[in-house]
């Protein structure tokens, strides 16, 4: 059976660092390390990652011992999301 991807962003890595989303975030972190999920990564989340402290960088350190997927950054997810940035960009 193949694993259901979930992507993550920086936001749910720091989370595991946050008392406010921690438990969520370290759960999904528990989830991957049972192989419940196959975790996914982008360069952005790497880049953004190398900008925040060092205990954050260690838990990406330890999600890659989880075999994540990484995804390319191509054109058209470029494209969706500056549509998305424009669409919502206004509503605020």
């Amino acid at each position: 059976m193949k694993l259901q991807r979930i992507y993550l962003d920086t936001s749910v890595i720091g989370g595991c660092h946050d008392i406010e989303f921690s438990t969520w975030s370290n759960s999904l972190m528990k989830d991957f390390k049972l192989k419940y999920y196959l975790p996914g990564l982008s360069q952005l989340t790497f880049d953004e990652i190398n900008k925040t402290p060092k205990p954050v960088q260690d838990t990406l350190t330890v999600l890659l011992d989880y075999e994540p997927e990484i995804l390319e950054i191509t054109e058209p997810a470029l494209d969706l999301s500056q549509q998305y940035i424009n669409r919502y960009l206004f509503i605020a």
